[in-house]
């Protein structure tokens, strides 16, 4: 019985350190490449905005009453629907 239990020693000690092994080159590739995208720059979200006037029903002797901050229109996005 003293035969079999050296025979399996050294094969578990293999598996173990093939698997250290694998880690240690995961380790490696993630620290070495980092993110692909990067992160996207912010900008100031107001160079994005345009003054729009608001006009009152035609009942009123004064039609300009104000003035109102709108996104952009950028793609699918219309900064008239906004108001």
């Amino acid at each position: 019985s003293s035969h079999l239990g050296s025979s399996l020693w050294p094969r578990k000690r293999v598996q173990s350190f093939c698997c250290a092994a694998m880690a240690v080159g995961k380790n490696k590739r993630l620290t070495k490449g980092g993110k692909k995208g990067g992160k996207k720059k912010q900008g100031d979200p107001f160079m994005k905005k345009e003054w729009y006037d608001i006009k009152a029903p035609t009942m009123f002797s004064t039609r300009q009453c104000g003035k109102t901050l709108v996104t952009r229109t950028s793609g699918t996005k219309i900064a008239s629907e906004a108001l």
